[in-house]
């Protein structure tokens, strides 16, 4: 059975052009035995293409038939510069971006993203560090690449709002997208956080401290969801990049933007940074904007990392604000 967001959006899209059901496909299972042939392996393609902004070939499918074998052929070809992908079916609906955190892509969001099909069009923004060898280690710069990325979507689907959503470092890219956007004149931005912290000299120095510690638990965790070598081989060059970003100071206080924060409230394996982070009832957000009712603070009983298992309560607290 599918382990992780990835693996289960790609056993969907065998379901759908094999037309039979996903929960009879296991990420073991090969896509000729399970039905597929030439012509389908072409539509496969297709779709997986479409779907995850990467560069597969018909041939692809002969050799790395199996799910498992197919996402690690997908990381290789997929370019740094193909970084929006639709994470829902929603059409027709406010069009919300849904920024990856660190150590990840935006395929963490898929099934957030399905819970949202009735209220937004969910775009992941994909991590551009993960799949380029150059890194962007500023967190405006990055901002800014993602920025005009975003614009073209917003362009192309008539939007008048920009609507994020992040957790974590997504949250933080956010937030600088939306200084940036703020300085341009735009007023019309609503942000919604997944436990996203604005980083103080003691979260520095305590980030610090547990780099190593970090660096364990996210290869663990990764093991766990069954993400191969080559992906975590990416993550773990990434890290020093993104210990920058999630350092980085957002450029302007925030006067327009509206804000829904979720705050997780139990500690993590890092008690000493979890603990400190916890007494800030706000995660240092007033810190960057104008005005305390640009920011709602909605506390959710889990970690920072299981954060994501609260889609229900997230779904509906944002459905009260939209």
């Amino acid at each position: 059975m599918p382990r992780n967001e990835l693996e289960h959006k790609i056993s969907e899209v065998f379901a759908e052009v094999l037309g039979i059901n996903k929960d009879n496909i296991g990420i073991n299972d090969k896509f000729f035995r399970l039905g597929g042939n030439s012509i389908l392996a072409i539509k496969l393609v297709s779709k997986l293409n479409d779907i995850f902004a990467v560069n597969l070939k018909a041939s692809d499918i002969f050799v790395n038939q199996r799910i498992v074998d197919l996402i690690s052929c997908m990381f290789r070809t997929k370019s740094a510069e193909q970084i929006i992908i639709k994470l829902n079916s929603a059409i027709d609906k406010p069009v919300m971006f849904m920024i990856h955190p660190g150590s990840s892509g935006c395929e963490v969001y898929k099934s957030i993203a399905d819970r949202f099909v009735d209220r937004y069009s969910c775009y992941g923004v994909d991590s551009y560090n993960l799949y380029s060898e150059v890194k962007i280690e500023s967190l405006n710069s990055l901002a800014k690449y993602y920025l005009n990325e975003i614009n073209k979507i917003m362009v192309a689907t008539n939007q008048k709002e920009y609507i994020f959503f992040g957790w974590s470092l997504g949250g933080q890219i956010a937030l600088e997208i939306a200084a940036i956007l703020e300085k341009s004149g735009v007023t019309n931005i609503k942000i919604y956080l997944l436990d996203s912290i604005v980083a103080d000299s003691t979260i520095k120095k305590l980030r610090q401290q547990y780099i190593g510690l970090i660096q364990d638990k996210i290869i663990t965790k990764l093991k766990e969801k069954g993400y191969d070598d080559f992906y975590m081989t990416k993550v773990i060059t990434n890290i020093e990049a993104e210990n920058k970003l999630a350092n980085g100071k957002i450029s302007s206080n925030l006067s327009y933007s509206q804000i829904i924060l979720f705050k997780a409230l139990l500690l993590d394996n890092f008690p000493e940074l979890a603990n400190y982070i916890l007494k800030l009832e706000d995660n240092n957000l007033k810190s960057i904007i104008k005005n305390d009712n640009q920011l709602i603070v909605i506390n959710l009983q889990c970690t920072h990392l299981s954060i994501l298992e609260k889609e229900d309560e997230i779904y509906s607290n944002i459905a009260r604000f939209v």
